[in-house]
């Protein structure tokens, strides 16, 4: 398990922490990604589109809109994530 590799105490880079983080959005578990991702020393614009997409997914926008407006830098991805989460939520003025 890849997490049982952090909770060694080995030290992983930014690389590594995003490959983790978005495997855990990809199979469901965005608690325990945020969990991860808010214990990583630094994080970039892969670390932040990954937590954003997974809320997304799971239609939690409003955890999704705080993560956007807490971006240092969002890009055409952080956008499309929101305007994707929006409207799988049925919520086409925010998607607009």
């Amino acid at each position: 398990d890849a997490h049982k590799v952090f909770d060694d105490g080995s030290v992983l880079d930014l690389v590594s922490l995003n490959l983790m983080i978005d495997g855990y959005v990809k199979n469901g578990q965005v608690d325990v990604a945020r969990k991860l991702f808010d214990e990583m020393p630094e994080r970039d614009v892969f670390s932040w589109n990954s937590m954003l997409c997974g809320y997304a997914r799971i239609q939690d926008m409003e955890a999704a809109r705080c993560l956007f407006e807490a971006m240092p830098s969002p890009d055409a991805v952080s956008w499309n994530c929101m305007i994707d989460g929006y409207a799988a939520a049925g919520n086409v003025t925010m998607a607009r």
